[in-house]
This record gives structure tokens, C-alpha cells and sequence, in this order.
């Protein structure tokens, strides 16, 4: 049994259908595990010194994953802001331990952020490893009809559905749905749903994606590989010729992600965007595609109503041995109060240091 590093960037696009297979036999191919969403994370947004960790048993891939230095003596394993997951195809008997033993330099910590445990193996076992929850996503299990699930829901939220219901027809507004699954017509789609949610608070604190930025390109790219597999679908609501809500998702059998939802705020008062997500899920439920739809955020109580079912993502922390947790344990201690724990200037600049590059 050994782990092998090397360049996510050099190695990961031919060592793909191997790791598609690993993510069919662990996680029944999840699709933000999938090669066609990892590839374009590592092309658009991996360090240089991002690594592709593998581990073989007799010749046969056991585990991988995509791992990157955080700082001295810390690793941790690759991460994109706003997506709840992370690419860790570990099996439940992988070998942490030796993982750690194989970094470069003292590894003594390695941190796995962003585990759903439905589709993790990875367990807290102190002080070795540990487990902090992080946040809580929402699913919808696309059981029995539409009717059943949404009689299912408060009465507040079927309520407020109704009043905006109304109001677009007392309005006199002209009301359109639209699906996009080809190829070409996805690509559009996703830059249309780029310049909405620029146009709105996400593209006044930069955060939102456009057809010219890096995000705009990232998620182009997923979409369309999803869509050549029949795999990708864009949903948008028209109201009066107008552009109101869009909403992005990918799938597998077992279940449909929501990867990005955006609205025109100047359409807040018809609520366009929870207009949408009824549409879909009532599609979704009618189509049959799909076992489940998760979400793969950190929802709010607004959000939790349309649930079904709901689980917390979590955070762990795997350490080379209990030393190396207790060490941790001390820097992070002397954030509070670093003079009382090491008594002097010099130590004390050189542990803040170090505390700084753990952040």
C-alpha cells in the first residue's frame, strides 16, 4: 500500500477516467466529484502547487485526491469558496496516517473541509482527527407526486406562492418557462444568468459571476461538459420579455445539484425566484429524472422550508499524531494569549507567525 503525489495540473485531465471510475465505485458518481466539474476547478482556479494524491493497494486505486500546501508543516484538501464539497475520493479503509507520512516536509496537519457525510467515509476519532460542523444544506427527495410533497410544505410558504401568483396575473404579466439542456443553448444561458446576477448585489460586491470573469468561465465550462452528456440543465422564468430568474443545475440519476440561482431585483415584488424553484421541483417530480435534488448550501430558514430532509457539512481536521494536535492546539491558544504561554517578544512574533499561515 503507498500514496504517490504529483501535479494536479500535469497529471489530473489523463488520470481523469480513472478517478470517474473510483467516484462510480465510492460515491455513485456524484457529480460534484465528477471529472467534468473537478477538471475545470483545476484549469481555472488550482495553485501551481496543487497535488494530485493517489493511493494504490496491490496495483488497484484504493483513494484519491487533490491536496495543496496551506502553510509550514499544514495541507489541506482543495477547496473553492462557494461549492459545499471538496474532491476527496477517500475509501473508508484509507490509510490518513500514511497520506500524512507522504507530504513533503512534517506534515502535521491536514485539513478535509466541505465532507457531506453521505458521501464521505471520513470519521473523527480524538485527538487525531476531529470534526467541526459548518453548514447545513437542504435536499428534496423526489418521492410519490408534486401534489403530496407541496401540501407537505408550511401554509406560510404555500401561501406566499399564491399572493405572488396573483399579483403577476392581476398585473397583466406575461409569464414564460424556459429549459435549456443542448450543448450550445446551455452556454448561452449561462452567460444570460452571468449578466443577471451581475446586474444585482452580488455584481456590486464582486462576487457575482459575468460572461468575462473567471467564475462566468468556470461554470461555463462544467455546464457545457455536463450537457454533452445529457447531464446539465439551465431553468429561466420571462416575465413581460424580461429576463427574472435563472437556475442552474447538473445531474445523475441519483440525484440533481443546484449549482447557481439569480433574479432581477427590479422584479423582487413577484418573487421570481421562489416562482422558479416551485416550477422546477413540480417539473422534476413530473419527469422522474432524478432520485433526489440537493442543494449544497448553507440554507436559511426560508430555504429549509422547502426541504424534505436536511444534514450538516462538515470540517475535519486529520493530525499526524496526537503531538502534533497538542502543538496546534498551542498556537491556536496563543492567539488569545500569546505572552502568558511562551514569555517572549521574539517567540511570541515567531508562533504568531506561524499562526497566521494556519488561518
Amino acid at each position: 500500500m503507498s500514496w504517490s503525489l504529483s501535479s494536479a495540473h500535469t497529471d489530473f485531465p489523463a488520470f481523469a477516467p480513472a478517478w470517474d471510475a473510483l467516484n462510480r465505485r465510492l460515491f455513485n458518481a456524484h457529480p460534484l466529484l465528477d471529472s467534468a466539474f473537478i477538471a475545470p476547478l483545476v484549469e481555472l482556479y488550482g495553485p501551481d502547487t496543487l497535488r494530485l494524491a493517489r493511493e494504490t493497494v496491490d496495483g488497484q486505486l484504493r483513494s484519491a485526491a487533490l491536496i495543496r500546501p496551506l502553510a509550514p508543516g499544514a495541507w489541506r484538501v482543495f477547496a473553492l469558496g462557494p461549492i459545499q464539497m471538496t474532491p476527496a475520493l477517500m475509501a473508508p479503509e484509507a490509510d490518513w496516517d500514511a497520506l500524512l507520512r507522504s507530504l513533503p516536509g512534517m506534515a502535521l496537519l491536514l485539513n478535509v473541509n466541505l465532507q457531506d457525510p453521505q458521501y464521505s467515509h471520513l470519521a473523527p476519532c480524538p485527538p487525531v482527527r476531529r470534526a467541526f460542523d459548518h453548514a447545513c444544506t437542504i435536499g428534496i427527495a423526489l418521492e410519490g407526486d408534486f401534489d403530496r410533497y407541496w401540501q407537505g410544505r408550511s401554509r406560510h410558504l404555500r401561501q406566499n406562492l399564491g399572493r405572488y401568483q396573483r399579483r403577476l396575473r392581476e398585473d397583466g404579466m406575461a409569464v414564460e418557462w424556459r429549459q435549456y439542456a443542448e450543448p450550445d443553448a446551455i452556454v448561452a444561458a449561462v452567460d444570460r444568468y452571468s449578466v443577471l446576477e451581475s446586474a444585482g448585489w452580488k455584481g456590486r460586491n464582486g462576487t457575482a459571476l459575468h460572461p468575462d470573469n473567471l467564475q462566468g468561465e468556470f461554470f461555463r465550462r462544467v455546464m457545457q461538459r455536463f450537457a454533452h452528456r445529457a447531464s446539465a440543465r439551465v431553468w429561466e422564468l420571462w416575465i413581460d420579455g424580461q429576463l427574472a430568474a435563472s437556475r442552474l443545475a447538473i445531474g445523475t440519476p441519483d440525484m440533481l445539484v443546484m449549482l447557481k440561482t439569480t433574479y432581477d431585483e427590479q422584479l423582487a415584488r413577484y418573487a421570481p425566484g421562489m416562482l422558479l424553484l416551485r416550477q422546477v421541483i413540480e417539473e422534476e417530480f413530473t419527469a422522474a429524472r432524478h432520485r433526489r435534488i440537493e442543494f449544497y448550501t448553507n440554507a436559511t430558514p426560508a430555504q429549509h422550508a422547502w426541504a424534505t430532509d436536511s444534514r450538516w457539512i462538515r470540517h475535519f481536521e486529520v493530525y499526524r499524531n496526537r503531538l502534533s494536535a497538542s502543538v496546534i492546539d498551542g498556537v491556536r491558544l496563543s492567539r488569545a494569549h500569546p505572552r502568558a504561554l511562551l514569555g517572549g517578544t521574539a517567540a511570541v512574533a515567531a508562533l504568531a507567525a506561524f499562526s497566521a499561515l494556519l488561518n
